[in-house]
């Protein structure tokens, strides 16, 4: 087996990555969002280093290491045929990362945080659904026993019966409306996509790994990709007529899946998460929807008292943070 080290994403990615998971719409996305991460590397600042494994020929892992303008850098990328394969590559990332002077190394992340992260760490079987990070568990299995500083932890959960969130959501929904709140389904412009960017920024940038887009790049991934999409919905709340909060849910067939809630933190702990998730649930009853996804949502996230009754957690995922 030889490793060898490159600045480009190999050709072959797609195929490994087909090859490990199959076809499915789901993999599909989840290529072409991490191919869009790639694009983000190579039009920036900081260019990534990938370290690509083979055996006469054949691609038997990668990995990347992705540097920011700070000591702090990305893993990513990952794909590995076999437990040696993944020690190799992991070995040869924490050298580049000593020899570039990086401190803490994050991971995985496939470009940036805005695109696909993650490893997959338990599952019930329940098919992948698109949008979600998709990696085999022997990875996180892996990666549990080396000496990371933190993990950070995420599951996906659905329901089929919204009683239960629709009931303790009720009374923040109305109590609000009463007060002026507003909460509507907007088609995306270009006067509300800068109000969801400046909103995302003040929500997200706090969180571990917060990569920084322009507008422009903002503009491009979310219109082009989620927001303009048939199958897309934008749920806000506004008072006076300001974005206060948003809800964006993509639809696939007879199914939800609830993508990013975000609430302005001078409004937080007033229930307009709350009142988002029921109008979003009223709605979805309005339309027969059969299932509702909760995609990819951190365990200790500032929601409190979300109902658990009813509701199936079906996958959970883990990132990784290293001090070297």
């Amino acid at each position: 087996m030889q490793v060898q080290k490159t600045d480009r994403l190999p050709d072959e990615y797609s195929s490994i990555v087909e090859r490990f998971y199959g076809t499915s719409e789901a993999v599909s996305r989840y290529i072409d969002d991490s191919l869009k991460g790639y694009e983000k590397i190579e039009a920036g600042k900081q260019k990534a280093t990938f370290f690509v494994a083979t055996e006469k020929e054949k691609l038997l892992g990668i990995v990347s290491l992705i540097p920011t303008e700070t000591d702090l850098a990305f893993f990513g990328f990952f794909e590995c045929e076999n437990e040696l394969v993944c020690q190799k590559l992991w070995n040869s990332v924490l050298d580049e990362a000593k020899m570039l002077g990086v401190k803490t190394l994050v991971g995985p992340v496939n470009g940036t945080i805005w695109h696909p992260y993650r490893f997959v760490s338990s599952s019930n079987g329940e098919p992948f659904f698109p949008t979600e990070p998709i990696t085999r568990i022997e990875y996180s299995q892996w990666f549990s026993k080396l000496s990371y500083s933190k993990k950070l932890e995420y599951h996906s959960a659905y329901r089929t019966d919204f009683t239960p969130i629709l009931e303790s959501t009720r009374k923040s929904f109305n109590t609000l409306q009463g007060n002026g709140y507003k909460f509507s389904v907007e088609d995306v412009n270009s006067e509300n996509v800068q109000e969801l960017y400046q909103l995302a920024v003040e929500v997200f940038s706090k969180n571990p790994g917060y990569t920084h887009l322009s507008i422009n790049e903002f503009v491009s991934l979310y219109s082009s990709e989620k927001l303009s999409q048939s199958s897309s919905q934008l749920y806000t709340a506004r008072h006076e007529g300001k974005l206060v909060g948003f809800c964006l849910n993509l639809a696939f067939g007879n199914e939800l899946v609830m993508k990013t809630i975000a609430v302005s933190n001078e409004f937080q702990l007033m229930g307009i998460g709350n009142a988002l998730v029921h109008k979003v649930h009223l709605d979805a009853v309005e339309r027969g929807v059969s299932k509702v996804i909760y995609g990819l949502v951190r365990k200790d996230n500032n929601v409190k008292y979300f109902p658990t009754d009813k509701l199936t957690v079906f996958r959970e995922y883990v990132a990784y943070i290293f001090n070297i």
